[in-house]
């Protein structure tokens, strides 16, 4: 990924962001590169095992770094050839229509093992393994993009599926019945009884919710865990700044928040989502002063969050249908390692495992371990 042009412009950002934390990643010499994670892409391995044992040819596993690459084309050309390949093969993982949330749909087939390698690999380094008959939640996993891969690679697991959005998840309990499917409110209580699950995954929550939102679920879903028990979830730390200083990606339109200076005020972030038409010359000194912001915010203070306007509710399609949906507690949200690390308390998490730029070169995965005392009627499981 090319440098941005105009970085020089940029660099006293990066300069300051670096002084203020070590969470950022480097390789290959270069500071703020994409990240080389060491994958052993499990989930990724047990299906192309599975597709073997039925006689399907499939791409190799190594090199690893272009498996996924391979793995995409491999699946697009055999639906091309036979349109029923996936179910043939186990795979029946069916598109939700436009009218339904999901994240990206630029492959046209609903399957991303990519961020399930990810995250289960973030978990086995941490000392967490998805053994059989273990209850598995994905939590704000919206039609299962996620989850159901998971149990494809893991079937053994039970699978759980829970999400604000009540056409969300009654699409994927249609469409998916290897996974159970829930609604969630948007705040807690969660619908389950203590101690019921042995782990949570958290794709892509964690990176919208203020601190009072984080703090409530933290502590809703230590409740639901097991002792012992985790939660993986993933979230923007200095690592992810960085690449938007560094490279300009992701780069949303900056320059609807030309007339917003410094101010953090209610609703910072909701013009992103209207389109700019202004000149080029804007877009880039909002976006420069947007970064300045953030820098400033993640050095001083370790949290920066800004939530959605109101207005914008009906584009925010992961909260949209939710009972009571707003977004006063719901934007974009940045911290570091140690901001998380002392926000944990009072609750009984603890930081089993921190993983800089994992899913994407982008977001860190973070793999907490529940420590609450054990109850008298627990039994070890898995």
């Amino acid at each position: 990924m090319p440098v941005r042009a105009e970085f020089e412009k940029y660099r006293s950002l990066l300069n300051r962001l670096t002084a203020a934390s070590a969470d950022i990643g480097a390789g290959d010499g270069q500071p703020v590169w994409e990240i080389y994670v060491p994958a052993h892409r499990p989930v990724s391995r047990r299906i192309v095992d599975r597709l073997t044992r039925q006689g399907i040819a499939c791409p190799p596993l190594d090199p690893i770094a272009t498996f996924q690459a391979r793995f995409y084309n491999y699946r697009r050309n055999g639906l091309k050839a036979d349109p029923g390949f996936l179910a043939a093969a186990g795979l029946n993982l069916k598109l939700p229509p436009e009218s339904v949330h999901m994240i990206s749909r630029g492959s046209g087939v609903f399957l991303d093992i990519n961020n399930a390698d990810f995250l289960v690999e973030a978990c086995e380094d941490s000392g967490f393994t998805m053994a059989p008959g273990l209850d598995i939640l994905d939590f704000g996993g919206s039609t299962g993009r996620t989850v159901c891969n998971l149990a494809y690679g893991f079937p053994e697991v039970r699978w759980h599926c829970c999400d604000p959005s009540p056409v969300s998840i009654a699409w994927g309990r249609e469409n998916h019945p290897e996974v159970n499917y829930f609604v969630s409110n948007q705040n807690p209580p969660l619908a389950r009884g203590d101690d019921r699950l042995d782990g949570i995954l958290a794709k892509s929550v964690w990176t919208h919710f203020s601190a009072s939102a984080s703090r409530r679920w933290l502590t809703e879903l230590s409740r639901v865990v097991r002792p012992g028990g985790f939660l993986a979830l993933t979230a923007h730390g200095p690592h992810d700044i960085a690449r938007r200083i560094v490279y300009g990606n992701p780069s949303p339109d900056y320059g609807l928040l030309e007339k917003i200076g410094r101010k953090t005020g209610n609703g910072l972030l909701n013009k992103i989502l209207r389109k700019f038409r202004g000149p080029s010359a804007d877009r880039k000194d909002a976006e420069y002063r947007f970064l300045d912001m953030v820098t400033e915010k993640i050095s001083d203070r370790g949290h920066f969050f800004s939530p959605y306007a109101p207005w914008t509710l009906s584009g925010q399609g992961d909260i949209r249908d939710a009972e009571n949906a707003d977004t006063s507690q719901w934007g974009l949200t940045f911290f570091t390692q140690q901001w998380f690390k002392a926000h944990l308390e009072p609750t009984p998490w603890r930081i089993a495992g921190y993983h800089i730029g994992r899913t994407g070169h982008r977001q860190d995965i973070y793999v907490l371990r529940n420590d609450k005392p054990p109850r008298d009627r627990d039994t070890p499981r898995g």
